[in-house]
């Protein structure tokens, strides 16, 4: 009889040679890429439409103060209302026409650096809209609104409405300005 092993052909342990290689370093898992910030490029278009807005809006101005000037002249005789009054209603429009022209003229010409520009006449659009308010709700006793009025509470809604989107477009543009670092 021949020689019989001690172990039995089916209990013989195979070795893979995979398993006596020499084994791949781990890769590092590659960082997560965020997409880069939106250009102002995408917002160029509203800036324009802003910037028209605001025109549209120092024009309103403008006509809202002839009107309520010709109705005040042709109303009340002369030396009626408050010299003090009138003049800082003008300066507060003046103020208002300065802020919206010039937001305006930085959002036709660089858009990218306008925010703080937009956020100033937002704001003083917002505070004369107020104002305007209050001298519409002062000025209700009179029994049916004249021209003036109607036009004062059509001026408040649109500076109420385009100071909005001053204010949200501002926020929008310093979210996208790029960050010194």
């Amino acid at each position: 009889m021949a020689m019989e092993s001690k172990q039995d052909p089916s209990e013989r342990k195979l070795v893979y040679l995979h398993e006596r290689a020499v084994r791949p370093r781990l890769r590092k898992p590659a960082p997560e890429r965020k997409p880069a910030p939106p250009s102002i490029g995408d917002l160029s278009g509203e800036a324009n439409w802003l910037a028209r807005a605001l025109l549209a809006v120092v024009l309103g101005i403008v006509a809202a103060g002839l009107l309520r000037a010709s109705a005040a002249s042709a109303a009340a005789p002369r030396g009626s209302e408050d010299p003090q009054a009138v003049a800082v209603a003008l300066v507060a429009s003046l103020f208002v026409i300065g802020c919206c022209g010039s937001a305006a003229w930085r959002l036709l010409r660089a858009p990218a650096g306008s925010a703080i520009l937009v956020a100033v006449a937002a704001g003083a659009l917002a505070l004369q809209s107020v104002a305007g308010v209050a001298r519409v709700l002062s000025d209700t006793a009179s029994a049916e609104p004249t021209l003036a009025h109607r036009f004062d509470v059509l001026a408040i809604g649109a500076g109420v409405a385009v100071a909005t989107w001053a204010i949200s477009f501002a926020s929008r543009l310093q979210g996208r300005a790029p960050t010194a670092a």
